[in-house]
């Protein structure tokens, strides 16, 4: 995306984290990029047998399929460079204790 640029969040300090930041103006709607779904670690389907009728139900999925998330995304990371998702794990694996938030993935 010639609109975007991977760079660290202060330029001038080495230990400042990456970040994608626009290099110009966005269209709403705009495609900046495409993740191929094989690429994403995930758990898709993993909250069907639960009751997403009532707030409750969908928020206990959602906290069910995080935890899940979580514990796979750990096993990726214990693989290192033997995980099929290799670079992204190194990636992790790098970023400093505190430094990913508990969505990512």
């Amino acid at each position: 995306a010639d609109k975007l640029e991977i760079r660290r969040g202060d330029p001038n300090d080495e230990t400042s984290p990456l970040g994608v930041f626009a290099k110009a103006d966005i269209e709403p709607n705009e495609t900046l990029m495409r993740i191929p779904t094989e690429c994403y670690i995930h758990v898709w389907d993993e909250a069907k047998n639960m009751n997403l009728d009532d707030m409750e139900g969908a928020t206990e999925a959602y906290n069910h399929n995080m935890c899940l998330l979580a514990q796979k995304t750990k096993r990726e990371m214990q693989l290192q460079d033997k995980s099929e998702f290799a670079p992204y794990v190194r990636y992790l694996n790098n970023q400093r204790r505190g430094q990913l938030p508990a969505t990512w993935s």
